[in-house]
């Protein structure tokens, strides 16, 4: 039994890195099945789902690799802190700017434009991924240094594959998976920010 669902799930990441759905008569995991039904039946509503969950993992994956990164580079390489200005913003302010006015205009950016373009040329999902998450940290150097750069590239990867992972279903549920993943990322850091001025 263990043998068949590691190859059922071995088929459906094959068949996803290629960027094309299993044959209809493959046998699908039970789980891969209801995930499917949910999207076709509320493809928004699982999009909304998929970039709330995947918030927290962008900011663990961030949090890792920032560790990382600045235990081997040396401080004068770091660069500017990309939230070095935050600190002068009210918070309802911060609030509008992170969590609608960033998702909002950055997924265009940084998730549809790069995303759509490569899959136009014949890129798969692999590389459309890679390809998000490089602008994405490519935009975040410039603004904000080597660190805020590297860092932004995880957090980026795992808004592309939000957006990889709904964009069967369409461009407006994987805009909204991204987007949503985006600014449940950017609610916890400023909750954490408010909390943490508050004691």
């Amino acid at each position: 039994m263990t043998n068949q669902a590691g190859t059922i799930t071995w088929a459906i990441c094959e068949h996803t890195m290629r960027g094309v759905e299993p044959p209809p008569d493959e046998p699908v995991a039970p789980y891969m099945a209801r995930w499917r039904a949910t999207v076709a039946r509320h493809p928004l509503l699982a999009a909304l789902g998929s970039g709330i969950c995947l918030g927290p993992i962008g900011i663990l994956c961030s949090f890792v690799v920032s560790n990382v990164v600045l235990h081997l580079l040396p401080p004068e390489q770091w660069g500017n802190s990309g939230a070095a200005h935050l600190d002068r913003l009210d918070p309802a302010m911060f609030f509008f700017l992170a969590l609608v006015f960033a998702p909002v205009i950055e997924t265009v950016l940084g998730q549809v434009l790069p995303m759509e373009a490569a899959r136009r040329l014949g890129a798969g999902p692999a590389a459309q991924i890679l390809l998000s998450g490089l602008v994405w940290g490519c935009g975040h150097y410039a603004s904000g240094g080597l660190v805020h750069g590297i860092t932004a590239v995880f957090g980026g990867l795992v808004f592309a594959c939000g957006y990889a992972a709904l964009r069967p279903a369409g461009i407006r549920p994987a805009y909204v998976a991204a987007a949503s993943a985006h600014a449940t990322q950017n609610g916890i850091i400023w909750a954490l920010m408010v909390s943490a001025a508050a004691a």
